[in-house]
């Protein structure tokens, strides 16, 4: 719970200004539309996701593995393995929860109009097509 929660605190700190300013937000040929802060909000709040899936992964399942491998026979028997296995296993966790927790939201998400403020809810698109979506850089 410290490590998720310094994570968390970490991302809100240093990317504030995206829940109180907002980002930029594009319509699907990529023009910036404007800047909202329910956006930033939501990207914020998936980055905080993030941190958090990143450190239960790296805390937990490590735990549990190893918690299995000191009963295995082999690493009874073999006792100078112990510490090569637990960093290879902490590793492995490791190089596989990065990617996946990044990769839980896209970079570049959508999200429809109707969840941001006001000024979104008439835009009108270049062929004079409303425009229901708009899309925004999450940021890692």
């Amino acid at each position: 719970v410290a490590v998720s929660s310094a994570g968390v605190f970490n991302a809100v700190i240093m990317r504030l200004s995206e829940a109180t300013e907002g980002i930029f937000v594009m319509d699907e040929d990529g023009n910036p539309v404007g800047k909202s802060v329910s956006a930033g909000r939501l990207a914020l709040a998936q980055v905080a996701a993030t941190r958090v899936a990143i450190s239960s992964v790296c805390l937990l399942l490590p735990n549990v593995t190893l918690h299995y491998l000191q009963r295995a026979a082999f690493m009874r028997r073999n006792p100078r393995w112990r510490i090569p296995v637990e960093l290879s296993v902490i590793a492995a966790y490791l190089w596989l929860a990065l990617p996946a927790a990044v990769g839980m939201f896209p970079q570049y998400a959508s999200v429809p109009v109707s969840w941001l403020e006001p000024q979104f809810q008439n835009l009108r698109g270049k062929k004079g097509d409303p425009i229901r979506t708009v899309f925004y850089n999450k940021g890692i």
